[in-house]
């Protein structure tokens, strides 16, 4: 019953409708709707990209029924945006998936869009699988030459990626992107009694902290481990 803005603003981003928008569009006579599909769903369903198992089916269902949508209702008309399962070709609709695919897709369509854009997220790791976690900064890395980002996260995951990248990169080993330290800025913020203080903190070029984390974060996971 979602009822698709032909003309998402700005504001529709906010809770991620101008995604869904977006991708409701026909793309039979949008070639930027196409094209938008085509790269959300290579990173979806790619085995080495975010891997889902689902891909985006956008049809009317005159192209469902495969008859001439001319000769009927509107209703024929209207798209209709789905998920086909991979392992079963079953279509499901979005509020049949789990959260965490419906809260990642805007982030990967917005990253797929042709305008260059700064595109800011709160805390992307909600409600997602850590493979996702650490799948979606590739996402921001690969897409960093249109876009620029500013992320609020908690995840751990996500910034061992961006890490494990500019290492890659450095060693020129399995480098999927080519990135510097000072292509990313990690800001690490602390309340105190005084205000908020930002801290930079440093990136070596072998994709490591200059100095420790600050109050802990990282070291939750030694202790747990060892």
């Amino acid at each position: 019953d979602y009822v698709p803005n032909p003309h998402p603003e700005q504001a529709d981003w906010f809770d991620g409708s101008a995604a869904w928008d977006l991708l409701y569009k026909d793309p039979n006579s949008d070639e930027t709707t196409k094209k938008l599909i085509k790269n959300t769903n290579e990173w979806f369903a790619s085995e080495d990209k975010l891997n889902t198992g689902y891909e985006i089916i956008n049809q009317s269902l005159a192209e469902e029924l495969n008859t001439d949508q001319l000769n009927h209702s509107a209703l024929l008309h209207k798209r209709q945006l789905n998920f086909k399962e991979l392992r079963s070709n079953i279509l499901l609709s979005a509020n049949q998936l789990g959260t965490g695919i419906s809260q990642v897709l805007p982030i990967v369509v917005a990253a797929n869009i042709d305008q260059d854009c700064l595109i800011s997220v709160e805390q992307p790791e909600l409600h997602i699988h850590p493979r996702f976690q650490v799948e979606l900064a590739d996402v921001l890395l690969q897409t960093s030459n249109k876009h620029s980002y500013i992320i609020e996260t908690h995840s751990e995951h996500l910034v061992l990626r961006l890490l494990r990248r500019i290492r890659e990169s450095a060693s020129c080993i399995n480098a999927t992107s080519s990135i510097k330290p000072d292509d990313v800025s990690i800001i690490y913020l602390t309340p105190t009694s005084e205000g908020t203080v930002a801290q930079r903190l440093i990136i070596t070029s072998d994709g490591d902290f200059e100095q420790n984390w600050p109050n802990g974060f990282f070291d939750e996971r030694d202790e747990e481990l060892f």
